[in-house]
C-alpha cells in the first residue's frame, strides 16, 4: 500500500532488469475493457508505443521496454499494470525514473493515440477463428455471460473510445496507486541511494 523498491543484486549481471507493478481494479464493463485495450496499444503495443518511443528511441535508455494493464475476465481478482525495462547498469537510475514517470503520470500524446487506435482496430477487424478455435471461444464467451459472438460489439465500442476515455481509465484504475519496482542488477554499478528515492 506504499511505493516500494526491491533490489536483487548479483555481481555477474551485466545489465539491469527492472519490473514495475501497480495494483489496479477489476474491469467489469465493456467500455473499461476497450479502454484497457486502447491503453495497452497506446503504451506498449508496438515499437510505435509511448514506452518504446520514449525509453528507447528518444532517450536510448533501454534495450527493451514495455508496459500494459492485465485483468481477469471473470473479475475474480483486481487488474494490474506490469512494466519492464532492460538497460545497461550505468543507465539504471535514469531509466528507472523515466519509466516510472510514464506509469505514474498519464502521457498525453494524441497523435500516438490515433495510430494506436487504428492499429488495434485493424487487428480486431481481421481477427479470424479457425474451426478448431470456435468451440473454445464459444465456451469462453458463455462463461463470460455472452449469448453471441461479442467481437462486433467490442469493435463498435472501441471505435467510440477517445484519448480522454483512456485517460479516465488510467485515472480510475492506475493513477495514484502505489508503484512497486523490482531491480535485478549489480548494485556496485548502481547509485542505490538515488534509486531508493524513485517516487517515494
Amino acid at each position: 500500500d506504499t511505493p516500494t523498491l526491491f533490489l536483487a543484486s548479483n555481481k555477474n549481471f551485466l545489465q539491469s532488469n527492472l519490473y514495475y507493478y501497480i495494483l489496479g481494479n477489476p474491469l467489469e464493463d465493456m467500455k473499461n475493457r476497450m479502454a484497457q485495450k486502447a491503453y495497452n496499444e497506446y503504451m506498449g503495443g508496438s515499437m510505435a508505443g509511448v514506452v518504446f518511443q520514449e525509453i528507447r528511441e528518444l532517450r536510448s535508455l533501454g534495450y527493451s521496454a514495455y508496459a500494459g494493464y492485465s485483468y481477469d475476465v471473470f473479475n475474480r481478482r483486481p487488474g494490474f499494470v506490469l512494466g519492464y525495462l532492460g538497460t545497461q547498469c550505468d543507465k539504471t537510475n535514469e531509466g528507472c525514473d523515466a519509466m516510472a514517470e510514464l506509469l505514474v503520470k498519464f502521457p498525453n500524446r494524441p497523435e500516438k493515440f490515433d495510430m494506436a487506435k487504428t492499429s488495434i482496430l485493424q487487428r480486431m477487424e481481421s481477427d479470424y477463428l479457425t474451426f478448431r478455435e470456435i468451440p473454445g471461444a464459444v465456451k469462453d464467451w458463455k462463461e463470460q455471460g455472452y449469448n453471441s459472438d461479442p467481437r462486433a460489439d467490442r469493435i463498435a465500442m472501441l471505435k467510440t473510445i477517445t484519448i480522454k476515455d483512456v485517460e479516465k481509465f488510467y485515472n480510475d484504475n492506475i493513477g495514484g496507486h502505489p508503484l512497486v519496482i523490482t531491480v535485478a542488477g549489480d548494485k556496485s554499478r548502481i547509485n542505490v541511494e538515488e534509486l531508493a528515492k524513485t517516487y517515494k
